[in-house]
Order: structure tokens, then C-alpha cells, then sequence
């Protein structure tokens, strides 16, 4: 039976809605899918213009360390090598700690100061080099100078022509003094070969060489016997003290006299030097104990004064080389400093009184020789028979040629005799000139009588 056409019609619109449902339900479906796929996009694209933004603040950030490294922390770096109390900054984004940029930089840096180490040591050795040879010369100089200025001392006999020779000879020595310091500290040995010599004479010697001897009270020695010290530590150890009279004198007042005392016990012998000056704090004392014990490694480029100080590590090198120890303290009755200078056991001899020669030392220990500095002729070897004649209070007088070769060929001085006062010295000298120009004013006479007067 034919189906009508209104039931045809009603299934073609039921039909065609279910398609419009399903068409629509699609759409719909694409749509949402549309948007996702845009959302998802529109994410993606600000990710990644999130991620690039933070990579150009991030080098931006690395361009700005590498000028900051560059600018401030390279310079004090290489300041600090040289001072140690100069801080090197750190970084100046604190969000790059830890990251690779930090540890290249790190890197960077320790490759700098190494470097920088290596070329001040370098240039430190080149200089010592120079300065060797140089201070050799003129310490070579020096002794002929003091020689010459000793003869002359011999032949002028006018009493202002020697008293301004003696004063020559005092600058002479001060001058030796510091050239014999500089080539020390430039790895030169001190270029004066001594015998055997007792204590009391290093010390003496030592007094000698410094301004104002006149105020070094009368040392005081607790030894047993002629306690002396081997030859080859006998110049390195007047040095030594040389210097901290030098310092004690400096410091101190100049109406107060420098104390010295010398004991000997079962370490070794030490000198106690004790000025009354103001002291210093406790990080410049333990600076000081570190330069004068030869425990820092003080560059010759790094002295510090004007004229830069050379005194502590002048014992600081003696102490590296000879065995010697120096501390420096507080003086236990002033504010001043005390300066002990122990000599080991090892250093130490009883000297005989007629002994000039040199003592055996251990095998593994060089004998002293005769300087010979550059292509000068040797120096003169100091035995333990010389002992410097002395004034008033113990200190060093000096003496002629003559006295001293009398002295080192073992003739005592006469005994029971003082020393003659400088108002007795002036009117000797004043009679020998006066008898001199009588003489030369005096005419001629025969020594016999003339063949004419015979009968």
C-alpha cells in the first residue's frame, strides 16, 4: 500500500532535523577544537616569548658580570696580591651564584692572579739580579774606601784632618751597613768572612755600626767562659743586631739608653735588645714577627717606607739562611719593644784566647772563605784575637792600623793604663804641631864644625 505523501513529508523533516542536529553538533565540535588549537597556539607563542625575554635579561645579565669583572673585581684583584687586607668583591648579580657564568668567571680570575703572582715574581728576581751585582760593587768599594780612609788616618796627624777622617769612616760604615743589608736581602751572603768570635765582640761590632752608639747602656753578659760563635754566623748575626739597635734607637727617646743583655742557655745564646719607644699594635707586632722570623715571603718590590724599611727582613732573610731565630715582644716594664735573637746551640764554640783560626763545622756545613766581590781583590778576614778597643761604658772606640795590626798579631794593650781624655789627645796633638813647625822654622845647622874653625 503506498505510503502517504504527508507521512512522506513528516519522515523527510524528521530526517532532515537529524541531519541539521548531527551537522550542527560537529560544527560545534570543530569550533571547540578551533579554539583549543588557538589557545594552545597563543600559549606556546607566549612561552616561548617568555623564555626568550628571560634569555636576553639572562645576557644582558652575563654582559654586565663580564664588564663588572673586567671593571672592578680584575683591578683589586691584582691589588690584592700585593696587599692582602684589599677584599675582592663578588658578584654583582647575586642570581648567578652557582651557575656556569660564576664558575667560569671564578676560573677566569684564579688564571689572573696566578699569573700576576708569577710576573711580580719574576720581576722580583730580575731585580734581586741587578741589585746583587750592583750592591757586590759597591760593597766592594766600600771596604777599599774604609781601607784607604784607615791609612789615611795614619799619615795626616792634624788633629781636625783626623777627626773629620774618623767621621768619614762612620758614614763609610753606615753606608756598608745598608748595601750590606740590600744584598742580603737579594740572596747575597754578607760578603765578610770573620773567625771564631766571641760574644762580647759581636756585640760591640754590631754597636759600631749605628748612629748614636753613645746610647747603648753597658750590655750585660750572663755566659760561661769565652762563649763565641762559630765563624760562618759571626758577620750574620752582628748584622742582625746592628739592625735592631738600629730600631731600638730610632724609637726610643733620646735621653734614655738601650738595653742589651746576652744569656746563654740550654737552647742556645740569646740577645735581648730592649728599647723604651711606643710599641706597636698587635697586628703590626705580629707582622713584625713574621717579617723579622722569615715566615712571610715579603717581595724586594714590596718594602714599605720612605726610604723603605729594610731592617726586619734583613733578619728575616739571616734567619732563613743562618738558622737564627728573632721574636719580637712587648717589653715586660715599658711600652717599648724587646727583641731576642736565640743562637742555637749548634752556633756556638768556646773560643780560646789565642785562637785566629776558623772552627771545624759539621760536614754538611760549608766552610766560611774569603769574600771576593765581582773582580775585586779579596776582603780582609776578621779573626777572634782582633777585639775592637773600647771607651767608657763598653762601647767600640776606634783605633789605628797600627793598633790594630798590633792587636791581631796577639800584643795585649798595657794593662793598668786608661785611655787618654780627648783634652789630653788635643794637647798632644798641639805639642807634636808645634814641635813639628818649631823644626821646620828652625834654620840649618851643621851636625859638625866647619875645617875652617880647625886649628
Amino acid at each position: 500500500m503506498p505510503v502517504p505523501w504527508w507521512r512522506q513529508k513528516r519522515r523527510a523533516e524528521s530526517a532532515l532535523a537529524e541531519a541539521q542536529s548531527v551537522f550542527d553538533a560537529r560544527l560545534a565540535y570543530g569550533e571547540r577544537l578551533q579554539q583549543d588549537r588557538v589557545a594552545a597556539l597563543e600559549g606556546e607563542i607566549a612561552r616561548l616569548g617568555a623564555e626568550l625575554a628571560g634569555k636576553d635579561d639572562l645576557l644582558r645579565s652575563v654582559v654586565a658580570e663580564v664588564r663588572h669583572t673586567a671593571a672592578t673585581r680584575l683591578p683589586e684583584l691584582a691589588m690584592a696580591t700585593a696587599h692582602p687586607h684589599v677584599v675582592v668583591p663578588g658578584l654583582r648579580d647575586e642570581q648567578l651564584a652557582g651557575t656556569e657564568v660564576d664558575v667560569s668567571l671564578g676560573q677566569v680570575l684564579a688564571q689572573v692572579r696566578q699569573l700576576v703572582v708569577d710576573e711580580r715574581v719574576r720581576g722580583d728576581d730580575a731585580a734581586k739580579a741587578v741589585m746583587r751585582g750592583v750592591m757586590g760593587k759597591l760593597q766592594a768599594l766600600h771596604y777599599r774606601q774604609q781601607t784607604f780612609l784607615q791609612r789615611m788616618q795614619e799619615r795626616y796627624d792634624h788633629p781636625d784632618v783626623a777627626e773629620d777622617l774618623v767621621r768619614l769612616d762612620e758614614l763609610n760604615e753606615l753606608n756598608l751597613r745598608l748595601v750590606q743589608g740590600l744584598a742580603v736581602m737579594c740572596g747575597r751572603w754578607p760578603g765578610l768572612a770573620r773567625g771564631d768570635s766571641p760574644v762580647q765582640g759581636i756585640v760591640k761590632s754590631a754597636a759600631g755600626r749605628v748612629v748614636g752608639y753613645q746610647r747603648i747602656a753597658p750590655p750585660s753578659y750572663h755566659v760561661r767562659g769565652r762563649l763565641g760563635v762559630v765563624a760562618r754566623a759571626v758577620e750574620p748575626l752582628a748584622m742582625v743586631l746592628a739592625e735592631l739597635l738600629d730600631n731600638a734607637l730610632s724609637h726610643s727617646p733620646s735621653n734614655i739608653d738601650i738595653e742589651v743583655e746576652v744569656k746563654h742557655g740550654a737552647s742556645g745564646c740569646t740577645f735581648f735588645i730592649t728599647d723604651w719607644g711606643l710599641g706597636m699594635e698587635a697586628d703590626e707586632l705580629a707582622r713584625a714577627n713574621g717579617l723579622a722570623a722569615g715566615d712571610l715571603a715579603l717581595l724586594f718590590t714590596e718594602l714599605e717606607g720612605e726610604p723603605p724599611g729594610i731592617g726586619l727582613p734583613v733578619a728575616g732573610a739571616i734567619a732563613r739562611q743562618y738558622g737564627l731565630r728573632t721574636v719580637l715582644e712587648r717589653a715586660p716594664y715599658s711600652n717599648g719593644l724587646r727583641a731576642a735573637v736565640l743562637v742555637p746551640e749548634s752556633l756556638l764554640i768556646m773560643v780560646k784566647e789565642d785562637s785566629v783560626a776558623p772552627s771545624t763545622v759539621s760536614p754538611n756545613v760549608p766552610s766560611p772563605r774569603v769574600p771576593i766581590l765581582g773582580d775585586e781583590e779579596p776582603l780582609p778576614v776578621h779573626v777572634s784575637a782582633y777585639t775592637p778597643a773600647t771607651g767608657p761604658g763598653g762601647l767600640p772606640q776606634r783605633r789605628g792600623m797600627r793598633a790594630r795590626a798590633a792587636g791581631a798579631a796577639g800584643v795585649p794593650d798595657a794593662p793598668g793604663v786608661p785611655d787618654p781624655s780627648p783634652a789630653e789627645n788635643q794637647s798632644r796633638w798641639a805639642a807634636v804641631q808645634s814641635g813639628t813647625a818649631a823644626g821646620r822654622a828652625a834654620p840649618d845647622q851643621p851636625d859638625h864644625p866647619s875645617e875652617e874653625g880647625q886649628p
